[in-house]
Order: structure tokens, then C-alpha cells, then sequence
């Protein structure tokens, strides 16, 4: 089976990615659940520069959270940006890796992303989260290893492949 695809360099120069920071691919450890010090290991798959930008973690077992639903991170390394900075982001919904939202059946599924005023341009992507549950969020990692929220950032519509 193949893909139908579609280039990305005409797409990429159509939509500005945000500027990501010095905690790109930094390792971390976070506490999900507010009741326990149970900590979890991931990285930052997503850290945008601007203040008050994304930040999204990828943990070790391949479920995604964004910074908003988590409890605090803490990395060893981190001289690059104070811990309370951090943490004076508003945490809307805790989750929990043992009671995760449950997934639905598109998780894993290839798709095609449509940014915002982008016209008809689109990127190729995997839906990596799509609960159906809440917080109902939507995370896309687009072939080039950015991430975006579907919903908020993007529509994204299933890739069908084309027939051999």
C-alpha cells in the first residue's frame, strides 16, 4: 500500500511554527497525580519559546501530556529555565498514566493536517493522542517530528490510502 503524499516544503513556508526553547528533548520527570509523589520519566517533544507557549512531554510508553494537565517536571539539568516559571502555568486537568483517558480507535492513524489561514496546503502527520474522554485532547506528530493540538492549532482529516 502507499500514501498519497504531498510535499511539505510549500507547506511548511505557508505556516510559522512556533519557536521552540532550550527545553527541546530535555528529559524530565513529572508527577501526574497530585495525590501520590509518584514520578513518571519523559521528554519535551514540544516546548515553544513565546511565553505562555505549548509544551508538550512524550512519556516513556509513548502516551503524550501537555503541560497544563500535569502536576509539576523537574529535570537535574535544567540552569536553562528557573522551576517557577514552571510552574506558575494554570493546570486546567490533571491526568493520571493509571487512568489515562481512554484512546480511541484513530490513535496511530495516519493523517493529513490543515493549519489555520494556511489555504489548502497540508502535512502529513500520526495521530499519536485522541481522547474520548476528558480533557478530549488531540495531539498530531507531523512527519518532520514537530507536534501540534489538533482542535486548537490545526484540523486534521484521516489519511486514505491510495489503491494499488
Amino acid at each position: 500500500m502507499t500514501e498519497k503524499t504531498q510535499s511539505t516544503a510549500d507547506n511548511q513556508s505557508s505556516f510559522t511554527f512556533p519557536e521552540q526553547g532550550p527545553l527541546l528533548n530535555e528529559r524530565v520527570s513529572v508527577r501526574i497525580n497530585p495525590d501520590t509523589s509518584h514520578r513518571v520519566a519523559g521528554t519535551i517533544v514540544r516546548q515553544d519559546a513565546a511565553a505562555g507557549g505549548e509544551l508538550i512531554i512524550e512519556f516513556d510508553n509513548e502516551t503524550y501530556a501537555r503541560f497544563a494537565e500535569v502536576v509539576d517536571i523537574f529535570s537535574p539539568f535544567w540552569s536553562k529555565m528557573p522551576f517557577t516559571s514552571l510552574e506558575q502555568v494554570c493546570i486546567r486537568s490533571p491526568i493520571d498514566l493509571n487512568k489515562f483517558p481512554k484512546q480511541g480507535r484513530l490513535t496511530g492513524e495516519r493523517v493529513y493536517v490543515h493549519f489555520h489561514g494556511m489555504g489548502n496546503d497540508e502535512m502529513p502527520g500520526t495521530l499519536v493522542r485522541d481522547d474520548m474522554e476528558k480533557p478530549f485532547e488531540s495531539i498530531i506528530k507531523l512527519d518532520d517530528g514537530r507536534f501540534v493540538r489538533g482542535g486548537w492549532e490545526c484540523t486534521f482529516r484521516i489519511l486514505i490510502p491510495a489503491k494499488t
